[in-house]
This record gives C-alpha cells, sequence and structure tokens, in this order.
C-alpha cells in the first residue's frame, strides 16, 4: 500500500485521556471523523487550530517507530508488530506532566522513563528497520542541521531521536506562541483530569498514512500480552 506506516502507542478510543487529546488536535485517529476543538480559557479556537495543524495529521499518540516508507506489504508490518507486542507486558508509565519541549511545542511526558519503555523502542527500532525504505536526500535536508550523533541516527534508522535518543512524549501542540503562558495554563487546565491518572502502554498501533499527506489512520491494535517473559 502506497504512503506511509507508523507504529505508536495511541491510548484506547473510550479512554478520558485519548478523548481530551484527540479533542484538542481536532480528529480520531480510529475513526477519520473531525472532532470539536475544545474551549479553552484565554485562547481561541483559531489559536488552537493554528498550533495543532500540523500535530492532526499524525493524530493524538506517542511514537515508538517513526512513519516510513515500506516496500513490505502491511500483513508483514502487523506481523512483526504482533511479535512484538507479545514480547512484552504493559509497561506503567505512573504520572504524566505536560511539557514546553525545547520551547518549541507541547506534549505530555512521563515524570520518570521507565527502563522497559527503552526495551520496547529499542526492539521495535531496530525490528522495523528492516522494512524502512531509506530516506531520501530531501527528507533528510528536512530535517536541517544536527549534531553529528543524530544525523547519524537519522541516516540509519530513519528517525533522529531513537535507541539512546529515545524520548518519549504524547504531542498535545505542534508549535507555541511567541508568550506562551496563558496557552501553556489553559492546556494544563484542560488536559488537568488526565495528569491526574497514572498512564500505562498498554498497546502498539499500526497507523497509516495515504499518499499525498493526508492524515494518519489507525489500521490495528495490537496489546502487550507477554505473561511469560519479564522485559
Amino acid at each position: 500500500m502506497a504512503g506511509r506506516y507508523a507504529l505508536y502507542y495511541v491510548p484506547g478510543a473510550d479512554s478520558e485521556i485519548y478523548a481530551l487529546g484527540a479533542g484538542l488536535l481536532g480528529r480520531c485517529v480510529y475513526s477519520g471523523r473531525r472532532l470539536a476543538r475544545p474551549a479553552l480559557a484565554g485562547v481561541s479556537e483559531e489559536e488552537i487550530v493554528r498550533h495543532t495543524l500540523k500535530a492532526s495529521v499524525y493524530g493524538f499518540h506517542g511514537t515508538i517507530v517513526a512513519p516510513f516508507e515500506s516496500p513490505a506489504s502491511e500483513r508483514e508490518l502487523a506481523a512483526a508488530a504482533e511479535t512484538a507486542a507479545r514480547s512484552f507486558r504493559p509497561v506503567p508509565l505512573g504520572r504524566i506532566r505536560l511539557a514546553a519541549v525545547n520551547g518549541s511545542f507541547a506534549a505530555l511526558r512521563p515524570e520518570a522513563a521507565p527502563e522497559a519503555l527503552s526495551r520496547l523502542e529499542d526492539q521495535c527500532v531496530r525490528v522495523f528497520s528492516r522494512f524502512r525504505r531509506p530516506l531520501k536526500k530531501s527528507d533528510l535536508d528536512r530535517r536541517g542541521p544536527l549534531p553529528p550523533r543524530l544525523r547519524a541516527n537519522l541516516i540509519r534508522w530513519g528517525y533522529h531521536l531513537v535507541l539512546d535518543d529515545f524520548q518519549f512524549h504524547l504531542t498535545v501542540a505542534d508549535s507555541l506562541p511567541e508568550a506562551p503562558g496563558v496557552f501553556l495554563k489553559a492546556l494544563e487546565s484542560y488536559l488537568a483530569p488526565a495528569l491526574e491518572r497514572p498512564l500505562s502502554i498498554d498497546r502498539l498501533a499500526l497507523l497509516h498514512q495515504p499518499s499525498g499527506g493526508r492524515p494518519f489512520l489507525c489500521r490495528r491494535i495490537f496489546s502487550l500480552q507477554d505473561d511469560e517473559n519479564e522485559q
């Protein structure tokens, strides 16, 4: 199938955190439906849309394997995802918090990322690397200047923040206003119910983006379910 695939963590469609995150981005990756943006104190709907426009294309998620083009069939990718999911128990993240990442976007991040999460990402990145087409020069150039180590990651793995440089997060705004205080405070208030509860990665989701940069849609869900081996 043409387009790109990605392996994400996407919270369950009926979970509170998903309802809040997907509502903020204005789109459901499960159904493909557009969602009404929430009312945020002191923030206009136009401002919400402007700062979530790119994130909306990807949907509310945490990246495990970044988007990639592949010559493999969806069946092959799904089989690899299922095998990976069967190798791990659910990964408790504990409580999450809203953070302004590098001062450029807003995301939900665990207060302390567990080692099991790094192992899950490491295994998935390595397994899916064999299905990935190498990035084109235009793809590499689009990332702009990177430190040598991150540039090497990008060339070898198709994404710069992988393995030892992995930083798990669920994006809720892909950009921030010049003076982000009011915007971040409004986001934190809106997301408060999700911030009060611990989060656990209990699934992997295989998503597909049709050609032409259209939004990603969830194709398959795989529950983490290892009952025999500690990971």
